[in-house]
């Protein structure tokens, strides 16, 4: 087909174009030379890609972008719709201007398709001004207007200013308008009535109001009363207090303590930290942590024990002060046994009354009962063994109140402790000759000895 230079109908659908069309378009496969025919409806035909078939005609409905079919020619499939429409005309690309060379000239195109509320015109943006206030350049993006808050200046000096300015500081940076300059008798000061210590300053009129503060809760060094109870803190945790309960002075920490009871008493009272009487909870000293003497001009009243490590010492001071300290104290229970200097005798024990003991100082009393059966009398002297404490010293005498258990039991029994042994020897009253025991049932034998110990 050769070139044809006359302007294209735009109903032929055909029209030759130069040989290098194909290059200065970019577009691939081209296959042919034919040139865009521009229809009304904005149906661009020709072989745009005739090796690349897509459709059969632009149907009715939605417009995208479609390849249809020319109606003069049904074996060209190159028809390009480019609408966005519904209808094939709103929403469309119109080309026109094609020359008579075969080129397409877009000079002058119109672009339809892009509605006016997309993009930005001249004519879309304005610029408002504000009132003096905070310097501002503000944009609203929906209404395309420019704020500006131009900034105020009122309280700046200018060119035109009448207000004189004045360096009576001597330095260059403190330049001051006279107007609203201190001067030194523009202050004064006052005292407030005493309250919460403040200095506070009224910039009105220049005055400095001092606010002392109040001690009416605090003890002078000398002189004064204090009314409430004074409260010892050690790291802000309350310790002691000295205070008054119930007429009287006390010291106390958190539960110990004393008061000081006067009106007729005249007591030294143990208390808690409120000053309340606390009885039979407080010690004196301790085992680690002792007084030393205690002077007592009256009598001492004593619920409880009284625990002597030394001793009570009777009379008045001086002179051997060991003869007259009475150091020790006990009293319990023993266990007699009946023996034989040669053989011991075999004793059961039916019923075995009180046998007790009481030791006052180096003095050491016991008293037995007993009740049982001698089976076997043994051999030697009788002896009653088991004595709760060594004899010391001179011999303390048995006193035997009932006696049936030994061979001369009518003719009378006495009997000793004797020296540096814990056992009485039993002997016939009257005589030297030592007594034996006699076997017999329910025997008795009731007896008592004070005797020294060391």
């Amino acid at each position: 087909m050769s070139n044809n230079t006359t302007a294209p109908d735009v109903n032929d659908g055909e029209q030759n174009v130069p040989t290098n069309l194909s290059a200065q378009s970019g577009l691939p496969n081209m296959s042919s030379t034919k040139i865009f025919t521009v229809q009304t409806d904005t149906i661009i035909e020709g072989d745009v890609y005739a090796n690349n078939f897509i459709g059969n005609g632009a149907a009715a409905g939605t417009y995208a972008t479609q390849v249809g079919f020319n109606a003069n020619d049904p074996l060209d499939v190159a028809s390009l719709v480019m609408d966005a429409g519904t209808d094939g005309t709103d929403g469309y690309i119109t080309i026109s201007n094609i020359t008579a060379d075969g080129t397409v000239d877009f000079t002058g195109a119109t672009l339809i398709g892009i509605p006016d509320l997309v993009g930005i015109s001249l004519t879309d943006l304005s610029v408002s001004v504000n009132a003096v206030g905070v310097a501002n350049l503000a944009y609203d993006n929906t209404t395309g207007v420019f704020t500006y808050t131009p900034p105020d200046l009122s309280t700046f000096l200018t060119a035109s200013s009448t207000a004189t300015l004045t360096n009576k500081s001597g330095s260059n940076s403190q330049w001051t308008n006279d107007e609203n300059y201190i001067d030194l008798t523009d202050l004064s000061v006052t005292v407030a009535t005493e309250g919460t210590a403040n200095l506070s300053y009224n910039n009105a009129n220049g005055t400095l109001t001092y606010t002392p503060p109040s001690f009416a809760g605090y003890l002078p060094l000398s002189g004064g009363t204090l009314t409430d109870d004074l409260v010892f803190e050690a790291g802000g945790v309350t310790v002691g207090s000295i205070g008054a309960s119930l007429g009287g002075l006390y010291i106390a920490d958190t539960g110990v303590g004393f008061r000081f009871d006067a009106g007729g008493t005249d007591d030294i009272i143990p208390c808690n930290e409120t000053g309340a009487g606390a009885d039979d909870s407080i010690n004196l000293g301790s085992s680690g942590a002792r007084f030393k003497d205690i002077h007592l001009s009256g009598n001492a009243f004593v619920a409880g024990n009284v625990e002597l490590t030394g001793g009570v010492v009777f009379g008045t001071a001086g002179g051997n002060v060991a003869s007259k300290t009475l150091s020790d104290y006990e009293q319990g229970f023993w266990t007699p046994s009946f023996g034989g200097s040669g053989v011991n005798p075999t004793v059961t024990y039916s019923t075995t009354g009180p046998a007790e003991y009481v030791k006052v100082g180096k003095v050491v009393t016991v008293s037995m009962a007993f009740f049982g059966d001698i089976t076997a009398a043994g051999s030697g002297q009788a002896s009653i063994q088991g004595l709760p404490f060594v004899a010391k010293g001179s011999r303390g005498v048995a006193s035997i109140a009932y006696n049936s258990a030994t061979t001369n039991a009518s003719s009378g029994v006495s009997g000793y402790v004797e020296d540096n042994q814990s056992y009485i020897l039993l002997h016939q009253s009257g005589s030297v000759n030592a007594e034996t025991w006699a076997t017999g049932a329910a025997q008795r034998i009731f007896l008592s000895v004070t005797y020294i110990v060391d």
